[in-house]
């Protein structure tokens, strides 16, 4: 009844946790259609060499006869990818003087993202403005971070949300955060007790 296809070209693909870009993903949600899938849930590994054709129209995935069934199984087996992929989509900027920021927040998932993130960064700083009783996050917001000697380590770079994270070397800094013409000042001390 079926016969198997040769598939000598690619015999394994194993998709890695760290980068898949959604072209690939848009490749693979394609190739689900005509070739079917098998172990993609439990391994993450597509073996090419497993999969049946039963017509020009319609593959199956053992145990799946339905193309949709395979497009949810492989969603399912691509959702820890793409939650890496998304951890790794934060854009990096350097200054001259090396120092390696990333900014963002706008939306309850990136907020959450770079709540995370901030862990791993040694300064985050995050904004907002007190409206009334409540603090309302703010965006664009002008940056600038000098070193205890006073040479600026990050110079007005703007912040494309109300986070920032920089990873600055321990020490003491003067933080200056510029929003609708008005500045506030503050230390931090990084890698020390203070606040970072």
């Amino acid at each position: 009844m079926g016969r198997q296809v040769n598939t000598s070209v690619c015999a394994r693909t194993t998709i890695s946790r760290r980068a898949l870009p959604m072209a690939s993903l848009r490749h693979l949600l394609s190739v689900n259609r005509s070739v079917g899938l098998q172990r993609a849930a439990r391994q993450q590994i597509f073996d090419m060499s497993n999969i049946h054709h039963q017509s020009a129209r319609r593959a199956t995935l053992r145990g799946m006869p339905h193309p949709i069934g395979a497009a949810v199984l492989a969603m399912a087996a691509l959702l820890p990818s793409l939650r890496a992929y998304a951890a790794e989509a934060v854009p990096l900027h350097a200054t001259p003087e090396g120092v390696v920021f990333a900014s963002g927040g706008i939306g309850t998932d990136e907020s959450a993202l770079m709540r995370r993130l901030a862990r791993e960064w040694p300064a985050s700083f995050e904004f907002a403005v007190r409206d009334g009783s409540r603090n309302q996050y703010a965006a664009d917001v002008v940056v600038t971070v000098r070193s205890a000697s006073g040479r600026p380590v990050l110079s007005d770079v703007r912040a494309q949300g109300p986070f920032m994270l920089a990873r600055l070397a321990p020490g003491l800094y003067q933080v200056e955060a510029t929003l609708g013409g008005r500045t506030l000042r503050q230390r931090i001390d990084v890698g020390g007790q203070g606040p970072s």
